[in-house]
């Protein structure tokens, strides 16, 4: 039996007056010797590889472009659909503004070819890098992180969508 996908709303749905500026990202999970691919950060957390999907781009054409960009794994293949993490607060560019941000998460395969990473400038900055690494030390380190700093607004998400796998794992 498949496991049903994950929901998850971080943050407020209602700003009463406030518009709301929407962006939808797509997110890959993608497993290989009992480790997950993540990106690794120069603040020393982990994220799973994706990003923005464009407009009148599918899901699974975005997430392989970025999977490709963020850790040059080529040729991926989405296989499923895992879930979804809604974050919503207001907007630091737009102080009359909502920000809501859809990550959709999918299962992916990797073909083994591997080139190099196309990273845009503050990827740059935060020097991502590719990294396999167990579920359960990627959480930890996220813990630890954010216990420290909490720069990077996507490490509650992570830890979320990770320990979400990790449940996985375990019931499987």
């Amino acid at each position: 039996m498949a496991e049903l996908p994950f929901k998850k709303r971080f943050g407020t749905e209602i700003y009463d007056g406030y518009k709301t500026n929407k962006r939808l990202a797509v997110r890959g999970i993608l497993s290989h010797g009992g480790k997950i691919l993540m990106v690794n950060t120069n603040l020393g957390d982990y994220k799973l590889p994706g990003g923005s999907v464009d407009d009148g781009e599918r899901d699974e054409d975005a997430l392989i472009r970025e999977i490709q960009e963020e850790t040059g794994y080529k040729n991926c293949r989405v296989r499923e659909y895992a879930g979804e993490v809604v974050e919503s607060h207001l907007d630091v560019y737009d102080p009359q503004a909502l920000f809501e941000m859809t990550s959709r998460y999918y299962y992916c395969e990797w073909s083994g070819e591997k080139g190099e990473q196309r990273l845009d400038p503050y990827e740059k900055d935060q020097d991502f890098s590719p990294v396999w690494i167990s579920v359960e030390d990627a959480i930890a380190q996220n813990e630890e992180v954010l216990d420290r700093t909490n720069k990077n607004p996507w490490i509650i998400r992570e830890i979320y969508v990770m320990k979400h796998l990790l449940n996985s794992i375990q019931t499987s």
